[in-house]
């Protein structure tokens, strides 16, 4: 919701999943919406706060095989998975297939940690890392809405910084 709030006038949003009780603690999704595709959540969240966006949806997994066809006329991407390796691959795809695109990906927004410790850095030219780069999710340390809006907050500004050519 926050790039909705925010001047943004295009939007794709692109998950495969379905909103789960486990995700109500950490996201903005309400008991109504559970089973929903997350896609078609989202954009009714979204649209409630700017119902003038362009809001694309695709309710697909990525994979290493459309991801770049997926991606490709997009000039930022910003990364949400859950899974390590799906995070990699994302990486490796945007940056070997996609030249024009800019990624900002999150890592290190577990636990209970201090949310002054999150902070956003440029890895290369086109790669952006936001979190505390060291909280991993594992058992008895999970993700908090705390840490995880932290941190999507400094996706979303960082966005809109590379938007307005400010970084």
């Amino acid at each position: 919701p926050g790039r909705g709030r925010s001047g943004v006038g295009y939007l794709k949003l692109i998950d495969f999943d379905r909103v789960d009780v486990s995700n109500l603690g950490r996201q903005a999704y309400g008991l109504e919406q559970l089973g929903c595709l997350k896609t078609e959540a989202w954009e009714g969240i979204i649209r409630g706060v700017n119902p003038y966006l362009s809001i694309k949806i695709s309710s697909l997994h990525l994979t290493e095989v459309n991801m770049a066809d997926e991606l490709r006329d997009w000039p930022i991407i910003i990364e949400a998975f859950d899974e390590p390796r799906a995070k990699a691959a994302l990486v490796e795809t945007a940056l070997s297939r996609l030249p024009e695109t800019r990624i900002i990906c999150a890592s290190g927004l577990a636990g209970l940690g201090r949310a002054g410790l999150i902070g956003s850095r440029r890895i290369s030219d086109r790669l952006y890392l936001c979190g505390d780069e060291i909280s991993e999710a594992e058992r008895g340390r999970g993700l908090l809405a705390p840490r995880v809006m932290v941190g999507a907050g400094h996706q979303a500004n960082l966005a809109l910084r590379l938007l307005a050519g400010l970084e």
